[in-house]
């Protein structure tokens, strides 16, 4: 085994720690098991766009958040149509793909409200989902919460 000191800002630290937590793993497992999917090919990070103005509202955020959940790669459906799609968490897609900021760059109301928006506009979108521009049917389904009452998606292909 090899030990490997890293300097990491206080933020991202807590973001790993919390994603390790939601993960059911230690904070070395996380680690580790993030830095194997860069071998997997799968990007640890990867930012669409360009950094928000600090003036949006969270219902202008859930709408950009709620496309880019749509275009999530859902695994396609088997012989008995039964679809396995990773869960996520609104946090995640906002840290991930929207703009590089930190999750807590946003005021805990915000937060809250924001993950509200997301959830109306999934509880909104019509049972047979939405067509993407590839053409692809999408929806985006509510999984459950976990155990610190985070809401957790999933995007499944219905088409």
């Amino acid at each position: 085994m090899i030990t490997v000191q890293i300097t990491l800002q206080l933020e991202t630290m807590s973001i790993a720690a919390a994603a390790a937590a939601r993960e059911n793993m230690s904070f070395d497992q996380y680690v580790e098991w993030r830095l194997s999917t860069v071998d997997q090919g799968v990007a640890p990070v990867h930012f669409v766009g360009t950094p928000a103005p600090d003036d949006e509202s969270p219902e202008q955020v859930a709408r950009a958040l709620f496309k880019i959940a749509l275009d999530q790669q859902a695994e396609e459906p088997g012989d008995d149509y039964h679809v396995e799609a990773r869960p996520y968490l609104i946090e995640e897609l906002y840290t991930r793909y929207y703009n590089g900021k930190p999750w807590t760059s946003w005021s805990v109301g915000n937060r809250i409200q924001l993950g509200r928006q997301f959830k109306k506009l999934v509880d909104a979108q019509p049972k047979g989902g939405q067509q993407i521009e590839d053409g692809r049917q999408m929806r985006i389904e509510f999984v459950g919460h976990t155990k610190q009452n985070q809401t957790r998606y999933r995007t499944v292909r219905v088409g």
